[in-house]
């Protein structure tokens, strides 16, 4: 099955006798593309930090999967849209419909990055910068369909859309919070 592996962690830092380790030098540190940098005393809370984030990521990758899968259909469904009233092809409407394909064909490849880029040296921050660049092409093909069901003025397809649209911010809004509570309760822990 295809899945997110995040690997990446730093160990604590083997100072020298003459120089003294900063308490989080001497921890644990899991860093992640949201900017959570969480720190723990033993190797396996760090581990097992690591594997929580990625049953995280892998469920927001299946969630991703199914909005793909409903702004495709929604795509496809206003197909006929893109022409006008008379059924002749219209240059704004085309260029409306030619940024849809592009921002479908970008989300599969960043689909593919997120899934191959994530295990590797930076695989950590990747992971997240794959996940904003896929809701990225999301909301801007939503936005798209958007002002074409506006011309239509197809008032319920609007709404639908907005659903969606809705949908991708709570998506998002939990991988950018994700793991934040931790690093805050760390550094009240650590900070004397």
């Amino acid at each position: 099955m295809k899945k997110i592996k995040l690997v990446n962690y730093s160990r604590p830092s083997q100072s020298p006798v003459d120089r003294i380790a900063t308490v989080k030098e001497s921890m644990y540190c899991v860093w992640l593309g949201n900017g959570v940098k969480n720190y723990y005393s033993n190797e396996r809370v760090a581990l097992a930090f690591l594997a929580e984030t990625n049953r995280f990521l892998n469920y927001k990758l299946h969630e991703l999967n199914y909005q793909r899968i409903q702004i495709s259909g929604e795509y496809y469904k206003n197909w006929f849209n893109f022409f006008d009233r008379r059924g002749k092809s219209n240059t704004d409407l085309k260029r409306l419909e030619l940024k849809c394909r592009d921002s479908l064909s970008d989300i599969d490849k960043q689909f593919d990055k997120l899934l191959h880029n994530t295990s590797g040296p930076n695989g950590n921050w990747f992971a997240f910068t794959f996940f904003y660049n896929i809701i990225s092409s999301m909301n801007e093909i939503l936005a798209l369909l958007k002002s074409l069901l506006n011309k239509r003025r197809l008032w319920v397809e609007i709404q639908r859309i907005e659903v969606i649209r809705q949908q991708l911010l709570r998506i998002k809004h939990t991988i950018e919070v994700y793991g934040k509570k931790d690093a805050d309760e760390i550094d009240e822990e650590i900070s004397f």
